[in-house]
């Protein structure tokens, strides 16, 4: 689908016509501005067509029976998942058992489309490795990350690498930390942390005895 914003409107019209197609295998809608609610849309038509094999990058035939470990999914210039494709990959994550590790970065992944990843994770009990580098993330995100963190219980390593975290971002996992036992390795290099973000990430550790690897 050529590049358009995407409107609730818009998404379910596309929506109800995948529903009622029995052919079609892939969907190509990247780059298009589709938010959370569009995304949530596309899913509910997907997943009720058997023979629909891949939406944009993602192996959706793969996920869901689940037949494939590695997601590798990667941004690249004109190439996102942006909000809506995040809130369908949650959507296939929360019941699929066999992926192991997430590649997120380079994706333009909003406060809303992080929200709507978590709420996916929360069911998933097979992810240990996830990806979010280079994604702009900063307070909001954190601290919707803080909560992913206190509420995980399989991911082992998070990447978290040039996001905008900065001083009150990092305060908010270190918080977290200090409640975790899942987290072994965490990379937050290239987030202005400062002094202070640097100091709450000591303080949580003397608390966390489960992180081995702080990258910082």
């Amino acid at each position: 689908v050529a590049p358009f914003t995407a409107t609730p409107q818009g998404a379910g019209a596309l929506a109800r016509g995948l529903s009622e197609n029995a052919t079609i295998t892939r969907l190509n809608v990247m780059s298009n501005g589709i938010a959370v609610a569009e995304g949530t849309l596309l899913f509910s038509a997907v997943a009720s067509t058997p023979s629909f094999v891949a939406l944009d990058v993602l192996p959706v035939l793969s996920i869901k029976e689940n037949a494939i470990r590695v997601l590798s999914l990667k941004g690249s210039f004109g190439s996102k998942l942006e909000d809506g494709g995040t809130a369908f990959l949650a959507k296939l994550l929360a019941t699929n058992t066999s992926v192991t590790m997430v590649d997120l970065s380079l994706n333009c992944i909003s406060p809303q489309g992080l929200a709507a990843l978590g709420d996916g994770l929360q069911s998933n009990q097979t992810l240990v490795s996830l990806n979010m580098n280079n994604n702009d993330i900063g307070l909001d995100e954190g601290k919707l990350l803080a909560q992913f963190v206190l509420g995980n219980t399989t991911v082992s390593r998070l990447e978290l690498n040039s996001n905008k975290l900065r001083i009150k971002g990092g305060q908010a996992l270190a918080a977290a930390l200090k409640k975790d036992s899942a987290l072994a390795e965490l990379h937050l290099n290239n987030n202005s942390l400062g002094l202070e973000g640097g100091a709450a990430m000591e303080a949580a550790l003397k608390i966390n005895t489960a992180v081995k690897q702080l990258h910082v």
